[in-house]
């Protein structure tokens, strides 16, 4: 069966992924410039929670309402959790192949990827997305009007951001992650024509409210469920949601369609070239060698795709 995509939002997220990239190779580089650290907090400031509200977006309330609840999870089940496994997997061996010191068991592995104890940091997403989406549908079948759903959403973030910062137990941080994921795939659901329709005034207000987050909310770690000042935090992720679903109207790129297409395959294996890549070259924060890095893990997530493709189908969430 044909499944029909939206190329402005696959764009939308293969721009998102190529900053997810950058984020993680200027995270994981030594001796940042003072442009580096701010590109980081610039990336960080908005990419994840954009993820989350483009998300949104593609979510159908009426064809999900009629969608049952057992076809939903087994294909959401199907493109998300199998392939954290196999990332994780993946990204297991890598960390060992390449570690320094001692080097844990096949088995050990196992039971690390099995009990979600994740080595490939951006494997956290998936997992949140998941059980996140899962929510929605549930809030969807129940709740018939929009009031309904913006006020759970609502009362979750006020939630999420009286407690974030606060928890160092890893369970309930994952608990807050999700109903924060939660709040951001309702909030693009309602404000889905708002964000697709071009306007010059929006543009323009949503690039001073974006330029605002930047500036005035630099602590935002979502991982962690930190998000600094949470309206500046909202404001951020909408704002930047906007900008990046206006930029990808005009790209023409199907090198960026297809990596947002498949934004979950390089969502989970890009850390694992960065540090293949770290290992054999090092790691600093000399613009040549990450931009070399850069592009080297793109082409990469690129190859992986190709192949993940041939072999899981052609359509992807």
């Amino acid at each position: 069966m044909t499944v029909y995509r939206n190329k402005q939002i696959d764009t939308a997220k293969g721009i998102l992924m190529l900053l997810v990239i950058l984020g993680h190779v200027l995270l994981a580089s030594s001796n940042l410039t003072q442009t580096g650290s701010f590109l980081l907090k610039l990336i960080y400031s908005f990419h994840m929670p954009a993820f989350l509200i483009i998300s949104g977006i593609l979510f159908d309330r009426e064809k999900q309402k009629k969608n049952v609840f057992q076809k939903f999870l087994l294909t959401r089940v199907k493109h998300i959790l199998i392939p954290y496994f196999i990332f994780e997997l993946l990204g297991g061996i890598a960390q060992n192949v390449f570690a320094y010191g001692s080097r844990e068991t096949f088995f050990t592995i196992l039971i690390r990827i099995m009990t979600f104890r994740m080595y490939v940091g951006a494997d956290w997403y998936l997992l949140t997305y998941l059980l996140a989406i899962v929510l929605v549908y549930i809030a969807n079948k129940v709740i018939q009007k929009n009031s309904g759903l913006l006020m759970t959403a609502g009362t979750l973030f006020v939630t999420v951001s009286i407690y974030q910062g606060t928890i160092i137990n890893e369970q309930c941080v994952f608990i807050l992650r999700i109903l924060l994921a939660y709040s951001l795939i309702i909030f693009g659901i309602l404000m889905k024509d708002i964000l697709l329709s071009f306007d010059q005034k929006k543009i323009v207000i949503a690039g001073v409210c974006f330029i605002l987050s930047v500036v005035y909310n630099t602590n935002v770690f979502m991982h962690a469920v930190i998000l600094g000042n949470p309206v500046l935090f909202l404001l951020g992720g909408v704002s930047g949601s906007y900008l990046v679903l206006q930029l990808a109207a005009v790209i023409d790129s199907n090198l960026m369609n297809t990596l947002g297409r498949y934004s979950i395959v390089s969502m989970g294996i890009h850390q694992d070239m960065i540090w293949i890549f770290g290992w054999f070259f090092g790691l600093n924060g000399s613009s040549p060698l990450i931009i070399f890095n850069i592009a080297v893990t793109y082409l990469l997530c690129i190859i992986v795709t190709m192949i993940y493709r041939s072999i899981f189908g052609k359509e992807q969430l």
